[in-house]
């Protein structure tokens, strides 16, 4: 999963649950793709029970597939990066 102004992130989907974990800062985010197409209300706090679960499974999947997850770019200069308002 990646979007241009989210930066490089993982996701999930179960049913009409779709889970998605921003790699930089970790905050997972929650959402019913039936009722909300545009992903726009976040329902982490609403469903911490559904969103820890698929985070589990999500965790288990990378382990067993030997997914690479990315790694810190010691070269990152934040006056570079697009997403930052200066």
């Amino acid at each position: 999963h990646h979007i241009c102004s989210m930066g490089p992130a993982g996701a999930v989907r179960e049913g009409h649950w779709k889970l998605v974990i921003p790699y930089e800062t970790g905050e997972l985010e929650l959402y019913n793709v039936v009722s909300d197409i545009g992903e726009t209300k976040n329902l982490v706090e609403k469903q911490p029970e559904m969103a820890q679960a698929m985070h589990q499974r999500f965790k288990q999947w990378i382990k067993e597939s030997g997914s690479l997850m990315p790694t810190v770019n010691a070269n990152y200069d934040e006056r570079n990066d697009y997403r930052v308002k200066h």
